[in-house]
């Protein structure tokens, strides 16, 4: 039996095992990631978005990583809101100098 190793966990250890899993996860996943539903008439890919900003994706993505544009994740695709990014641009109008 080399190699194999077999571990007795309480409940209540694998409840905090569990925990403190789930507090990693937490620190390490996207932290603005609405859960509000988005019209599909109103949903941008990056691409989409990225050309409605006159932006490269890059920056997109860049700006959602520093959570200053809203974002949503769909079935693990990435779309933005087209109306939520144009009221962004409307109120931050020094990132938008190039329009």
């Amino acid at each position: 039996m080399s190699g194999n190793t077999l571990y007795a966990y309480s409940e209540d250890q694998l409840e905090r095992i569990f925990e403190k899993l789930l507090q990693k996860f937490n620190k390490t996943s996207p932290k603005y990631i609405p859960q509000k539903e988005i019209p599909e008439e109103d949903r941008l890919t990056q691409q989409q978005a990225a050309k409605m900003l006159n932006r490269s994706v890059q920056t997109l993505i860049k700006w959602k990583k520093k959570q200053k544009i809203p974002f949503y994740q769909i079935e693990g695709t990435i779309f933005y809101s087209k109306s939520e990014l144009l009221a962004y641009a409307k109120n931050h109008p020094k990132d938008f100098n190039r329009l």
